[in-house]
């Protein structure tokens, strides 16, 4: 029998996010690494230092999480993201309108810039916000495959060691999970309008590869000269989660994307 494990998706969590995460933790002052963020990369906001510690309230997508095997017809494989990573592999805006986006539909963005595209201006909209299921953290522990809430009460305040014998061998009875649940939601009206300006139409292309979570420190910005409105952007953003896999098309404006992550500071064994 093989040895191999063939997977449809690789994930990993960056080198910058366990960073924000030891330092929001410990409480201790913030490695400032500018080079590091997407505003940086993009020029916007880039110069802005943070008085908080960024926490994770966006996401990106991308088309460039899988590569075709030459040998093997037919066959797909997801590129091993690195913890290394700052940004995804190639990174597609949201959206790439002529005219500025407003209102509601306008907050659901950050990381607002324009480019020219045969002569034309458009605004193009990088990162979108994760709509969170809980504003708590929950534990959760699986019992006969359901998964269930896990209550610490006034007794675990007063533990009581378990018996240890020399021959025992330690046996796995329960798993508890301290995480959040978010919502990456990306539709294909979205996909395809970013597809039909950047990309020639070329709906080859329209294949959701990779999704990225980032954190950031929301920022308020005043109309600016290039025609966007003011808005609630975001400074300091980093990379923290890489997710490769072979793919979802959004070819179709009516086909959607709906990615529910948990998001997981630790788990534990009980035993």
């Amino acid at each position: 029998m093989s040895a191999n494990i063939y997977r449809d998706m690789n994930n990993v969590t960056t080198l910058l996010a366990i960073e924000n995460q030891l330092t929001a933790a410990l409480g201790i002052e913030m490695a400032y690494r500018p080079n590091t963020t997407i505003n940086t990369k993009r020029g916007i906001l880039a110069d802005i230092v943070p008085e908080v510690v960024p926490r994770i309230r966006y996401f990106g997508i991308g088309i460039k999480g899988y590569a075709n095997l030459t040998s093997q017809n037919n066959i797909a494989q997801p590129y091993m993201p690195s913890a290394t990573d700052c940004d995804l592999y190639e990174p597609i805006p949201f959206r790439c309108v002529k005219i500025p986006l407003d209102g509601e539909e306008a907050a659901q963005y950050v990381m607002r810039d324009t480019t020219v595209i045969n002569g034309v201006t458009y605004y193009r909209y990088w990162l979108k916000k994760i709509e969170f299921e809980s504003s708590t953290v929950r534990l959760t522990t699986v019992r006969n495959k359901v998964e269930e809430e896990y209550t610490l009460d006034t007794s675990n305040l007063t533990p009581v060691p378990s018996d240890i014998f020399p021959t025992d061998i330690n046996t796995v009875t329960e798993r508890i999970t301290a995480s959040v649940t978010g919502i990456c939601r990306v539709t294909g009206k979205e996909v395809t309008e970013v597809i039909n300006a950047m990309y020639d139409g070329d709906m080859r292309r329209a294949r959701i590869s990779e999704i990225g979570t980032y954190s950031g420190v929301p920022y308020n910005v005043a109309a600016q000269d290039n025609g966007l409105p003011a808005a609630e952007e975001a400074i300091y953003v980093q990379l923290c989660t890489h997710k490769c896999s072979i793919g979802q098309s959004l070819s179709d404006p009516s086909a959607y994307l709906i990615e529910r992550k948990a998001f997981e500071n630790s788990s534990t064994i009980i035993i």
